[in-house]
């Protein structure tokens, strides 16, 4: 697969999920609160970093250990388990506020949007 055509559609995608994101918060009226600026700042910051290195160390035993291609749904398991976290992480450190919802619509809108891109993509010839 061409890797300009894929990108384009990866950008096409994280514009879609901001434009969305934007309308998602003004239905529901939430005003967006940095997660940074609350007391799960450091912790969010620690798991990303520890799902990350599990992700990671996950690919190098596939790619090293038992010789076989890294399957690319890993890397929705890996977008899945990081915004699973930081939507859990929204509705612990940010009380009274519905942003958890707008993080999970928004996980929901990726773990369709990627699979049905890929699908698509590669019905089509490159050229």
């Amino acid at each position: 697969m061409n890797l300009v055509i894929w990108m384009s559609v990866i950008g096409l995608i994280t514009a879609a999920v901001y434009m969305l994101s934007k309308w998602i918060s003004r239905l529901l009226g939430v005003e967006g609160v940095d997660l940074e600026e609350t007391k799960g700042g450091k912790v969010f910051k620690w798991g990303c970093g520890i799902l990350l290195g599990i992700y990671f160390v996950i690919i190098i035993n596939l790619g090293i250990v038992n010789e076989q291609e890294v399957p690319g749904s890993y890397i929705l398991f890996v977008i899945a388990a990081l915004w699973l976290y930081k939507a859990l992480l929204e509705w612990k450190y940010i009380k009274g506020s519905k942003q958890y919802i707008r993080t999970l619509i928004e996980l929901i809108i990726l773990m369709t949007a990627i699979p049905l891109a890929h699908k698509i993509i590669s019905h089509f010839p490159v050229f």
